[in-house]
């Protein structure tokens, strides 16, 4: 159950980064930390029922804003 809903939850994400305009509006309010932080075993993992959707919101939101300082923060800890 709590596996179907995170895959729901990452669609529903996937859904909404496909506008440029909510890429901005989701890098603004950090969500790619979030993911550094909190999904590092679905990116990480490309066996993870998550790794696929959750390497393409990164992919699209890494385009809009990140830096090279947040690809070494990983998990809370600098690289």
């Amino acid at each position: 159950m709590a596996g179907e809903l995170q895959q729901y939850v990452c669609g529903l994400i996937k859904s909404l980064v496909r506008t440029e305009r909510n890429q901005q509006i989701m890098c603004e309010a950090a969500l790619p930390q979030e993911l550094l932080t909190h999904a590092t075993v679905a990116l990480e993992t490309e066996t993870h029922f998550l790794h696929r959707l959750m390497q393409y919101i990164f992919e699209r939101l890494a385009a809009q804003s990140l830096t090279p300082k947040d690809l070494r923060y990983v998990g809370g800890w600098l690289a």
